[in-house]
């Protein structure tokens, strides 16, 4: 069992090492794919770090690969993200932080649209509460309104 462990951190740790050698640009783009949902891997449910070099490409499939990203993952931070934007822009006073942080939360839900025409509406949901999300997504939208209005008003 040990063995099995220190097998598995010894992975883990050469993938850290890995990322940690990629030029930040190169893993700016990998990381973007990632969030987006496109490094593919042996199955549609899972994306590959590795990529188009497996150094598994005699297994079957990619669920117990240590390289593995399943693409909930890449969902739950997409989710995180989106909460941490709208609790952003519910508290925001400044208007220029406010387009910024709209331009973000723009370009989050285009994310999530993605993900829900690739996967699907009820796999999405099986992560993010989209009602929940409408319902503070069109709070957000109002304060933009309001805001937008305010300060063209005193220009």
């Amino acid at each position: 069992m040990a063995e099995f462990i220190n097998e598995l951190n010894s992975k883990k740790a050469s993938l850290a090492i890995e990322i940690a050698r990629t030029p930040s640009v190169k893993l700016k783009e990998m990381l973007d794919r990632i969030y987006a949902g496109e490094q593919p891997s042996k199955q549609p449910e899972i994306q590959c770090y590795a990529y188009p070099n497996c150094p598994f490409s005699t297994n079957l499939n990619c669920q117990s690969c240590y390289l593995a990203i399943p693409r909930a993952a890449a969902l739950q931070s997409i989710s995180d993200e989106i909460s941490l934007k709208i609790g952003k822009l519910i508290n925001e006073t400044n208007f220029p932080n406010l387009l910024r942080d709209m331009s973000v939360l723009t370009s989050l839900m285009d994310r999530l649209t993605e993900a829900k025409t690739d996967l699907g509406k009820e796999f999405v949901e099986g992560y993010i509460d989209l009602e929940q999300l409408k319902f503070d997504y069109n709070i957000v939208i109002e304060r933009m309104e309001r805001h937008t209005q305010y300060y063209l008003e005193e220009k």
